[in-house]
């Protein structure tokens, strides 16, 4: 398993990552009222797009496809927030 994303930060993007199967991602914060958006985009010129968003109180676990390029960015984070993946 990865760690693929950790902060004490409120808000922070993760850098991005190229996923090499579908995944499995796991999120922990300290912060109940915390989230993480799982974002992706097709190629380098295209905008970030949201697939998914995980909550630190419910949806902690999630699957996704395979996928060009993601990326992790947390919301109302507090004390520490972590995000690991499956690879």
């Amino acid at each position: 398993m990865a760690e693929r994303m950790s902060t004490n930060l409120v808000e922070f993007t993760s850098p991005a990552f190229t996923p090499t199967v579908d995944s499995i991602f796991q999120f922990k914060s300290d912060g109940e009222q915390a989230t993480v958006d799982v974002e992706t985009r097709l190629n380098g010129s295209a905008p970030w797009i949201v697939v998914d968003t995980m909550h630190a109180t419910s949806r902690k676990l999630i699957r996704v496809a395979q996928l060009p390029a993601v990326r992790f960015t947390l919301r109302n984070g507090k004390g520490n927030s972590y995000v690991w993946d499956s690879e």
